[in-house]
């Protein structure tokens, strides 16, 4: 794991996105659901070992809110 994931994980895992998004984005980025979903993604990536990495699909299944996918992972 580098640098920046071992510092993402603790944060995504806390809920605390504010920390992890560029704040330019902030003020323009309205869609907290999307973001949510985002999140979830990226912690999956980041805490699901080499041999169960979620495949391009699946996250974006995640990210696009198909609750099939976000309950299986």
């Amino acid at each position: 794991m580098n640098d920046f994931s071992q510092q993402a994980l603790p944060l995504l895992e806390n809920g605390e996105l504010g920390k992890l998004m560029d704040c330019r984005l902030k003020e323009t980025a309205g869609d907290a659901r999307m973001v949510r979903h985002m999140s979830h993604a990226a912690l999956r990536c980041l805490k699901v070992d080499s041999d169960h990495k979620l495949s391009i699909s699946e996250a974006i299944a995640i990210v696009r809110g198909d609750e099939l996918a976000i309950s299986n992972h």
